[in-house]
């Protein structure tokens, strides 16, 4: 559907309302809500985003029921790498406020922000043990970049791969008890995981990542696969890889299975939290589009009205909903659709850019209106 068609299905469609509200935290401009009258919606639902007002990058977050905007920092250097704690209370991230990039902490109401990382490297990627005890975070402050680990007060930063080459991308895995990252060690850059405490390090594969591809790993929920993107016939694609538990393990070529055949590119692999669906990004058609597929690569169709305009698109808790940043024209807004029946709404974010966004982990429902 073109941007001008929804536009006009406005006040046709049975849409409860389109709502200007009043932005708390200093927003400059409204921000409209459109919210679909016959299907359910988000309710009481925060995501927390980057936008630039006034030549600088700064974090928000929006209730997608009432479009209530808090800002949460105002610093004269750019905000950005958010993450928030797994149980949606705190968010680490990234700024620039005293120099270089370094990891900061604060409150999900901006509060408590509190400076963790003091090095002349940068300091990115800040991610959560799933205790919230401890964070995750890649760093250069050895010349090279090393994936760290602290605790969330900022104390015992220990380096977890200590080599004379790049380490990047930690991710998580479900239990907590593992990392996939990818590496330089071996010559190119190669996916890996290793134990939390950096040990038992497993070669996975070889991910045929160049400057400017996508590689972004992604664990599936159960723990037993990662998704990752891969550049080495020539154009990226999604690929997924069992993991094994065993260094004996390494080396099946049948455990590598690529799910997008079809595509002109596949980007930003994104498991949905009940694992069955995978959303991903692809120039298929000329333009950046969202589309969600079964785990096996089947069952491809396109997801939203409107193309996404970066980063990649994000699950809300429930597997039901997906956010993605799209534009109308100069105007960016939070793009909000259902999976299951393509209902969707809109956040529309006037007169700024918008480069992330993450849906907050918990206090959420869903409100059905029929």
């Amino acid at each position: 559907m073109k941007p001008e068609t929804f536009y006009n299905a406005i006040g046709l469609a049975g849409i409860s309302g389109l709502l200007v509200v009043g932005c708390g935290g200093g927003w400059a401009h409204p921000v409209d809500i459109q919210i679909p009258g016959n299907h359910g919606f988000p309710h009481s639902k925060k995501i927390v985003f980057t936008a630039k007002q006034e030549n600088n990058w700064e974090i928000y977050t929006v209730r997608t029921d009432t479009g209530d905007v808090s800002r949460l920092t105002q610093s004269p250097l750019e905000e950005e790498g958010v993450a928030p704690s797994s149980d949606g209370s705190r968010l680490a991230f990234v700024s620039r406020r005293d120099g270089d990039y370094e990891i900061y902490v604060m409150n999900l109401d901006g509060t408590g922000q509190r400076r963790l990382t003091f090095t002349n490297g940068v300091d990115e990627k800040p991610v959560w043990l799933n205790d919230d005890s401890k964070i995750l975070f890649e760093s250069a402050r050895d010349g090279n970049w090393e994936i760290y680990m602290m605790n969330s007060d900022g104390s015992d930063q220990v380096n977890l791969t200590r080599t004379s080459v790049d380490e990047a991308d930690p991710i998580l895995s479900p239990d907590g008890r593992r990392i996939a990252f990818k590496s330089l060690r071996e010559g190119d850059w190669k996916l890996y995981v290793m134990d939390i405490d950096g040990s038992n390090v497993i070669r996975l594969a070889n991910s045929g990542y160049k400057e400017g591809d996508y590689d972004d790993p992604a664990w599936s929920p159960d723990g037993n696969e990662i998704a990752f993107v891969s550049g080495h016939e020539g154009r990226p694609e999604i690929y997924k890889i069992s993991v094994p538990s065993e260094q004996a393990a390494l080396g099946r070529e049948n455990s590598i299975r690529r799910l997008t055949p079809n595509f002109s590119t596949g980007e930003g692999p994104v498991w949905s939290p009940d694992g069955e669906q995978i959303l991903f990004a692809s120039k298929g058609d000329g333009q950046r589009k969202v589309y969600v597929m079964r785990p096996d690569g089947s069952e491809v169709r396109s997801l939203g009205p409107v193309p996404i305009e970066t980063g990649s698109p994000q699950w809300a808790p429930d597997s039901q909903w997906v956010a993605y940043i799209a534009r109308h024209g100069d105007i960016p807004f939070i793009q909000l659709v259902n999976v299951a029946d393509g209902s969707h709404g809109e956040i529309v974010m006037d007169g700024t850019e918008m480069a992330e966004i993450h849906w907050i982990p918990t206090g959420w429902m869903l409100t059905q209106k029929r």
